[in-house]
């Protein structure tokens, strides 16, 4: 039988007092995810989850045991937030433990080039604020607008709720 999704890798690099972990692949019940607990001497975790592809359900209750499992006094952030992860923010509750969202990779499609696009949006209170609406982007191969390619509520409400 072929795998056919990429498994999970965690890469650690660390500075000073905080530790960044490069999250990729697929969090699902082959997943290691102990580097999320490795954090002491942290006084702040960045996890960079532009690399996770999915995560199925048992992924889900890994990362949220994972999640309440990281101390309350080391800063969590997310960045790169890939839309997995964002969609997950909106189904389930405590998904994010105590972390707050500094970025998130946002779905775009061209209706013209029938490509999908990928763009990194910065968490601000443009973001987060009623009404919750995706920022216009041309697509940098022809130059049209594309579309949001999932529902801007949900996708930014939930962003929105987690670091409210």
């Amino acid at each position: 039988m072929a795998i056919l999704s990429t498994p999970c890798q965690i890469e650690r690099s660390t500075a000073e007092s905080a530790i960044t972990l490069t999250v990729t692949g697929c969090i699902d019940e082959r997943s290691d995810l102990s580097p999320l607990l490795s954090v002491s001497g942290a006084t702040t975790l960045v996890l960079d989850l532009a690399g996770v592809e999915r995560i199925n359900s048992v992924g889900v209750r890994d990362w949220i045991e994972a999640m309440r499992r990281i101390p309350a006094d080391i800063a969590v952030y997310w960045e790169r937030t890939a839309v997995p992860m964002v969609c997950q923010l909106a189904m389930i509750a405590n998904f994010h433990g105590h972390s707050q969202i500094r970025s998130i990779m946002a779905p775009y499609y061209c209706n013209t080039c029938d490509l999908e696009h990928q763009l990194l949006l910065t968490v601000d209170e443009s973001l987060t604020s009623p009404p919750h609406t995706a920022p216009p982007f041309d697509c940098p191969d022809c130059g049209k607008t594309m579309e949001f390619d999932e529902l801007e509520e949900d996708y930014f409400a939930s962003v929105a709720a987690v670091n409210s």
